[in-house]
C-alpha cells in the first residue's frame, strides 16, 4: 500500500517554513532582508505570493510523488517489518 503516514504539508506550513529558514540562511549569504518582511504575514502582498507558489510547488511535487509510485509500493504487504 501507499503510505499515507507521508504526509504533505499544506501551502501554508510550506510557506511558513520557507520563510523562516530563508530569514535564518541570509545573513551567512551576506544578504539583509527587507524589515517589512522579517515577520512572515500571510495577509501581505510578499506573503501571498510565497503562499501561491508554495501551491504550485506542492502540486507538483504531489505529481512527482504520484508518478513515482513504484509497484512494490502497491504490493499488499502493508506492515513488511512484522514478517517473520
Amino acid at each position: 500500500m501507499v503510505n499515507t503516514k507521508d504526509k504533505i504539508m499544506n501551502k501554508l506550513e510550506l510557506a511558513e517554513l520557507f520563510h523562516q529558514t530563508y530569514e535564518g540562511l541570509a545573513p551567512s549569504f551576506g544578504y539583509k532582508t527587507k524589515e517589512e518582511t522579517k515577520e512572515f504575514d500571510e495577509n501581505s502582498p510578499n506573503g501571498k505570493l510565497m503562499i501561491a507558489t508554495c501551491k504550485e510547488i506542492l502540486r507538483k511535487v504531489k505529481m512527482e510523488k504520484i508518478y513515482s509510485v513504484s509497484w512494490e509500493d502497491l504490493s499488499p504487504t502493508e506492515n513488511k517489518k512484522n514478517e517473520p
